[in-house]
């Protein structure tokens, strides 16, 4: 696989990010909540934050999001999205162990809320290292809290 690389993202991004979002989380969102276009547009608009969100790129092709909150002692990765076409390459591990051997590192822990219902998710996640800390809500609406520590 050739090299993964980050861009910042643009306004012009928003077309790219709500149809990635649609294709990626989709089948989770409507599975929780239901998926309407209009409302998870205005959801995606509300909840942009274009200063820490950066474009995955491969080859000059736009192919994820990634979305990374510093608080400190901890890095949370609100979000991270890969095209259906690039899954089951590494892609998503690859950049999650990024964060992590940067994170860890300077002694921070890196925490991260994913969806019950994603349990593909909640897989990788626990085979990078990151532990099930806490779970808050009913099902199928049930937000699972992960973190991973430094050592020591």
């Amino acid at each position: 696989m050739d090299e993964i690389t980050l861009r910042p993202a643009t306004a012009d991004d928003l077309a790219f990010f709500f149809t990635l979002h649609k294709e990626s989380l989709g089948p989770y969102v409507e599975q929780v909540w239901g998926w309407e276009d209009d409302d998870q547009r205005a959801y995606l608009e509300r909840n942009l934050v274009l200063s820490r969100t950066q474009v995955i790129v491969i080859d000059g092709a736009d192919v994820g999001r990634l979305d990374i909150e510093d608080h400190g002692d901890e890095r949370f990765l609100v979000l991270i999205e890969i095209a259906a076409e690039n899954r089951e390459h590494g892609i998503g591990g690859r950049l999650i162990q990024a964060l992590l051997d940067t994170a860890l590192a300077e002694g921070k822990r890196v925490g991260l809320s994913v969806l019950q219902v994603n349990t593909r998710a909640y897989h990788l996640y626990r085979r990078l290292g990151f532990t099930e800390v806490s779970r808050k809500g009913v099902a199928p609406e049930v937000r699972i809290r992960m973190v991973a520590e430094p050592k020591g």
